[in-house]
């Protein structure tokens, strides 16, 4: 009698379990569409995903968080686009990276998320002091005269020199060139 007794407790107890978490799933997925329909998509998801790992074998739960996250993804495209047209080139790559995480097959935000990082990375570079050794080597590119003949041209050069020394000659080539 008494085992009979704990068997039925046993059942009932695991079906107040199955009930509670239905109810949990349920209530959760309730708040994720409110959350939806009042466009807080962030919000939504989270709760649609708590919904989906309770009850994972309901199949509309599934359905309705993947739409919830393409709109998370499509709201944080938008609001990227807006930091990015604003010059706020941090708020952007945040909001791109977000963008990928809800839609990770969505290239476009990867590859956005690669170019900002880039861009800041070069902003970053372009405003750090330039080591000494790199000021004077443009400041002796500057006090120096530029040769008359540039190495890298590929016109013809012609000379003509009549009745000069070699000595002549040879200081001619050397103003060219800006060779002594």
């Amino acid at each position: 009698d008494s085992v009979r007794m704990n068997l039925r407790i046993g059942v009932a107890l695991v079906a107040l379990a199955v009930v509670l978490s239905g109810c949990a799933a349920g209530r959760a997925f309730r708040r994720g569409e409110e959350r939806g329909r009042a466009g807080d998509w962030d919000t939504a998801v989270a709760h649609l995903r708590e919904a989906v790992q309770k009850a994972p074998e309901r199949a509309d739960y599934r359905i309705t968080l993947e739409r919830a996250m393409l709109a998370a993804s499509r709201e944080h495209v938008a609001a990227a686009r807006g930091f990015e047209a604003a010059g706020q080139l941090d708020a952007a790559v945040l909001e791109w990276r977000r963008a990928t995480e809800y839609d990770p097959t969505n290239r476009q935000a990867a590859a956005k998320v690669a170019e900002l990082d880039r861009l800041i990375r070069e902003r970053i570079e372009a405003a750090r002091p330039r080591p000494p050794i790199e000021q004077f080597r443009e400041q002796a590119r500057q006090e120096t005269a530029e040769p008359i003949l540039n190495p890298a041209s590929l016109d013809p050069l012609t000379i003509r020199f009549t009745s000069a020394a070699v000595r002549d000659v040879l200081g001619a080539i050397s103003d060219l060139t800006g060779i002594n």
